[in-house]
């Protein structure tokens, strides 16, 4: 649910693998305004919304490897202007959008 992070602001490191995640509300990583790492591997995931990782400005590695994405919109990575590290293999991708990596 949306602000589910909300109280845990001082997190660096959030790992989320091998779960059974599909969707990530939008607001879902508004409180942790500090984290650096954000593991994603081995979900479900298959869409990405545009303001899903809002905030996360600090993020400098974001893992979103052995999923089922098949499409990245063109502005769902705006604003990680610190992100280094971005795995997305083991997807399913048809589609990236223009500008998809703008401001990267």
């Amino acid at each position: 649910p949306d602000g589910v992070f909300d109280g845990p602001t001082g997190l660096s490191f959030l790992y989320l693998n091998n779960n059974q995640l599909t969707t990530l509300p939008d607001g879902v990583f508004d409180g942790p305004t500090g984290l650096s790492f954000l593991y994603l591997n081995n979900n479900q995931l298959t869409t990405l919304s545009d303001g899903v990782f809002d905030g996360l400005t600090g993020l400098s590695t974001l893992l979103l490897s052995d999923n089922q994405l098949t499409t990245l919109s063109d502005g769902v990575f705006d604003g990680l202007t610190g992100l280094s590290t971005l795995h997305l293999y083991a997807n399913q991708l048809t589609t990236l959008r223009d500008g998809v990596f703008d401001g990267l």
